[in-house]
């Protein structure tokens, strides 16, 4: 078992799951012989990795979600067991098992499959093939790029994303109105993918202007505290320290969360929960006098940054939430003058991010390697992989070819 530790993958396992390359008949670590009609369907979101998958266990058939693993015990260490999104799993599929009953949040004993018992082939040439069929991938190229277009196709993307952002905080502010809107932004800003959902419903739950009423009752120099325990309670991430702080406020917020609604697995740990929203309180409280109106417009990109980038939030994270957030709000703020144009130069010019899964993926679809981005200096911005971004989502991930600006500029030249 050589392999194990260094080139087992989950991802591996995972391929190996969908591609059913398994002795039949098959039986769970217990003895139950099952049949699998369907894999299921690999999930791209948060939860198992496999949803909508069928399966029979001694002739009874079921339908529901398998989580994949390594190993059998990765299934606590990951803290599924609390996780009430793993509760339709119907198996547990490892390559080796070596722990006792798996439970889920519900309580229900979940039955595992052993992948190393059923393996059709040798470990060596299952990963040979895994191997060869990342290296193809990796050479996945869009047939239809003219690089003579490709800068220009991009900003225009980026522009619709933009606009798109605009939009959404336009839909926001009918709801909740301004100010509500933009703190719910920044909120699911400091969650990224995994905590996305969860920092919008701690926002719904613990609204600004609660945190403002609370706040303003108190000196300023105990206003950060103030704001960190009324979030972290609401959050129910609050430590033993602060508890009794907690029972004096809590009356004034009708409903809480549930710890387990966070995620911390494959998070590192400056982005757990509780760091940023202990982070982020240090910004709430700048901004709780005048409100988040006032101060976005009354300072620049810089002094913003550095003023969400306090309390342990990063400068990315503050650069993130100022491209995602700040920038489209502000472009309403001053729509139909000509401020709004000077906010839509800052986003043309604003200086690129790390890349991400997306736009590492885009760049090798689109061929746009270093020598491209380094041509002239504004091919170096932001807008172009927040193009890329746009066309992922509305064309690649959709297989929406026939659609695609790319295709169509293409066409259009020939």
């Amino acid at each position: 078992m050589a392999f194990e530790k260094k080139e087992l993958s989950e991802k591996f396992i995972q391929w190996l799951w969908n591609n059913q390359f398994l002795n039949l008949p098959l039986a769970t670590t217990t003895g139950v012989r099952i049949e699998i009609l369907s894999p299921g369907i690999p999930n791209q979101e948060d939860g198992p990795d496999f949803k909508h998958a069928i399966i029979k266990f001694d002739n009874r058939l079921t339908q529901g979600d398998v989580e994949v693993h390594r190993l059998s015990n990765d299934w606590n260490l990951h803290h599924h067991e609390i996780d009430p999104k793993y509760n339709n799993v119907l198996l547990h599929v490892v390559w080796k098992y070596n722990s006792q009953d798996i439970l889920t949040q519900s309580g229900r004993i979940l039955p595992t499959l052993e992948l190393l018992k059923f393996s059709k082939k040798s470990i060596s040439k299952l990963l040979k093939d895994y191997n060869e069929k990342l290296h193809l991938e990796g050479k996945e190229r869009c047939p239809y790029v003219s690089f003579k277009t490709l800068t220009d196709i991009l900003e225009a993307q980026g522009i619709n994303r933009f606009n798109e952002r605009k939009q959404k905080f336009k839909k926001l502010i009918k709801i909740y109105e301004m100010e509500q809107a933009i703190y719910i932004g920044i909120m699911e800003s400091l969650g990224y993918a995994k905590n996305k959902a969860p920092f919008v419903e701690l926002a719904r739950l613990a609204p600004i202007s609660k945190l403002r009423y609370l706040s303003l009752r108190n000196p300023r120099d105990k206003r950060v505290e103030i704001i960190k325990i009324s979030l972290l309670g609401v959050a129910d991430l609050l430590s033993e320290e602060f508890q009794r702080e907690w029972g004096k406020i809590k009356k004034e917020f009708k409903k809480t969360m549930r710890k387990e609604l966070w995620q911390f697995f494959k998070v590192r740990p400056p982005g757990f929960p509780e760091k940023r929203i202990e982070g982020i309180s240090y910004f709430l409280k700048d901004v709780i006098d005048k409100g988040f109106s006032d101060f976005l417009s009354s300072h620049n990109m810089e002094e913003i940054e550095n003023r969400i980038a306090q309390g342990g939030i990063s400068k990315f994270c503050a650069r993130t939430t100022i491209l995602n957030v700040c920038l489209p709000v502000l472009a309403i703020l001053y729509e139909g003058s000509a401020d709004e144009q000077e906010v839509l130069q800052i986003y043309r010019n604003y200086k690129r991010l790390p890349e991400n899964s997306r736009t590492r993926k885009m760049s090798k679809i689109l061929c746009w390697n270093k020598k491209m981005a380094i041509r002239n200096k504004r091919n170096n911005c932001e807008i172009y992989y927040q193009g890329m971004i746009h066309i992922f989502h509305h064309y690649c991930h959709t297989k929406q070819c026939t659609d695609c600006p790319i295709k169509k500029e293409q066409l259009d030249i020939l």
